[in-house]
């Protein structure tokens, strides 16, 4: 379960209702594949039967042979193992095959470290509320696993270069906290410690 950080995201500027709606996505007002959209190839399982694939297919087997299940289960060498995924995890053998082929066209395996990279974060925007203060200003807030989506309102405040955007962030377990301004897709980032006394 990761921490949750809430953010209110205050948006100023012309063009406010059409940038709620560019957001708006067909599960939540605030979908980041509207603004960044993630490969669809890429929305596939992360974790080790594709990367027990991808050892296999490069021949890299031998970090797997410390695993404690593969020592239960007698192999020793890198050649048992293989035999052990062509036979019994084929499905390991075809996740790597695609993992490897995100990796080329995309420069990840799956959708978790695209995210990352390109959201900031691992999952979309959840608990998500919008306010329209005024045809010139709105507020969205929401929540994030782990991190601020910071990528994604640098690349929003692209798109809408006449908005400026306040992203107030904190994590639930007050590990970090911090505003970022944005315009034009320049960020200035101050974060702050959240437990300081003032």
């Amino acid at each position: 379960m990761p921490n949750h950080v809430q953010q209110s995201l205050t948006c100023v500027g012309q063009h406010v209702a059409d940038l709620i709606n560019h957001v708006k996505g067909d599960q939540s007002p605030f979908d980041f594949n509207q603004v960044i959209p993630m490969p669809a190839a890429l929305d596939i399982e992360a974790g080790t039967t594709g990367e027990m694939g991808v050892a296999v297919l490069n021949d890299r087997c031998h970090p797997f042979l410390t695993y404690p299940w593969v020592k239960r289960k007698g192999i020793r060498t890198a050649q048992q193992f293989r035999q052990y995924v062509e036979r019994e995890r084929p499905e390991a053998i075809e996740l790597g095959k695609q993992y490897l082929d995100n990796q080329r066209q995309y420069g990840h395996t799956t959708w978790y470290s695209w995210r990352l990279e390109h959201w900031g974060t691992k999952w979309n925007a959840y608990n998500v509320s919008v306010q329209e203060e005024s045809p010139l200003e709105a507020i969205i807030r929401f929540e994030t696993a782990w991190s601020p989506a910071i990528p994604v309102v640098a690349r929003l405040s692209e798109l809408y270069p006449n908005v400026r955007f306040t992203l107030d962030y904190v994590d639930e377990c007050l590990n970090f906290a911090g505003t970022a301004w944005i315009v034009a897709g320049q960020v200035v980032d101050t974060p702050c410690d959240p437990c300081a006394q003032h």
